[in-house]
């Protein structure tokens, strides 16, 4: 399965959000095989470039 999470806000629930769909389809059995991409554009930019965001994604990853 091949699956595009895109994240364009800075706001910390949309974060946590897109952070957790990831995590969750990464986790479940029941899809074979995933193809993940987080597309990353507009404000959520700038909360990767404080590292805000990028924390909780790397941990995901």
């Amino acid at each position: 399965m091949k699956t595009v999470i895109h994240l364009s806000s800075n706001n910390s629930n949309k974060i946590a959000e897109a952070v957790a769909n990831t995590r969750n389809l990464l986790r479940d059995e029941t899809v074979k095989e995933s193809e993940i991409v987080l597309l990353v554009n507009s404000d959520a930019i700038n909360s990767l470039e404080s590292g805000s965001a990028a924390e909780a994604i790397s941990r995901t990853f």
